[in-house]
C-alpha cells in the first residue's frame, strides 16, 4: 500500500490500493472456495456412481452404503469410500485419503478421524490393508469375505460362531486357553469353547458373545460384564 499524502490524487491512491488489496483477498477465496467447490462435486458424481454398484450388487448381500452428506454437511465415511472408489484397485495411504476428504470441504479432527476399517468389518465393504497404513477397494461386486449381514443382532448360529472363534483365534477370551488342547486352569481336561454373555442380562447374539473356556464360563457365570476383549467393565452381582 502506497504512503501518500493527504491529498486528492494521493488519497485516491491509497484507495485504490487499499480495494485492490481487498480484491486480492478476495479473489484468492473465492478461488480456494471454488477448488472446494469442484472437489465435492466431482466426488459427488462418482459416490452416485458407487451408490449405483451398490443397489446392483451388494445391497442384497447386506453390505451398508454410508450417506455422502446429511443435513450437517458431509459425512467423512461416505467421501472416504468414494475417493477408495475413485483409486479404485490402487492402495492410498490414509494420510492421503484425509488430505482429499479435507480438500473437498470437509474438517478432520482426532487421531483416528476416519476409521476407515470399518467400511470393511462393520459395514461389509471388501477392502484390504497393506501394512498398517495403505486401503485399496477390491470389488464393488462382492462383499469381504466372511462378512456376514446384520450380524450384530442375529442369533448364533453354527457359521457366526464358527466364524467368531477364528476371530480369536480358538482361543478363551480370559485366559487364552485353546480350543481342543490343555485347560490353562485344570490341566487334565481338553478345552472346550463355549458361548459366553457379555452381558448377561441380554440375550445371546453376534454382539453379546465371546468365547470362553468351559472354566472361566462357569467362575464367571452371570456376574460379570465383559467388553469384546474379555475385561471385566461392570458387575450384575457384588462378588464372587
Amino acid at each position: 500500500m502506497k504512503n501518500t499524502k493527504n491529498t486528492e490524487k494521493g488519497t485516491t491512491e491509497y484507495k485504490i490500493d487499499f480495494f485492490l488489496g481487498i480484491n486480492k483477498k478476495l479473489t484468492r477465496k473465492t478461488q480456494e472456495n471454488l477448488k472446494k467447490k469442484t472437489l465435492y462435486m466431482a466426488l459427488k458424481q462418482k459416490y452416485l456412481a458407487l451408490a449405483l454398484a451398490h443397489k446392483n450388487h451388494l445391497a442384497v448381500l447386506g453390505v451398508k452404503l454410508p450417506k455422502f452428506e446429511n443435513s450437517k454437511g458431509g459425512c467423512k465415511l461416505g467421501y472416504a469410500l468414494t475417493i477408495l472408489f475413485a483409486n479404485f484397485g490402487e492402495f492410498m495411504h490414509i494420510d492421503a485419503i484425509k488430505k482429499k476428504v479435507e480438500e473437498a470441504g470437509l474438517t478432520l479432527t482426532g487421531t483416528d478421524p476416519l476409521q476407515v476399517r470399518h467400511l470393511s468389518t462393520q459395514k461389509g465393504w471388501w477392502i484390504v490393508k497393506e501394512g498398517k497404513y495403505k486401503h485399496k477397494l477390491v470389488s464393488v461386486t462382492e462383499c469381504l469375505p466372511g462378512f456376514i449381514a446384520e450380524k450384530r443382532a442375529s442369533k448364533l448360529n453354527d457359521e457366526n460362531w464358527a466364524k467368531m472363534k477364528k476371530e480369536y483365534g480358538y482361543s478363551c477370551v480370559n485366559c487364552g486357553s485353546k480350543e481342543g488342547g490343555m485347560l490353562r486352569w485344570d490341566q487334565t481336561k481338553t478345552t472346550v469353547l463355549q458361548q459366553g454373555h457379555m452381558d448377561p442380562r441380554k440375550d445371546i447374539t453376534y454382539d453379546n458373545c465371546i468365547p470362553q473356556c468351559q472354566f472361566c464360563n462357569q467362575q464367571y457365570k452371570s456376574k460379570a460384564v465383559f467388553n469384546k476383549r474379555g475385561f471385566v467393565i461392570d458387575f450384575c452381582k457384588s462378588g464372587f
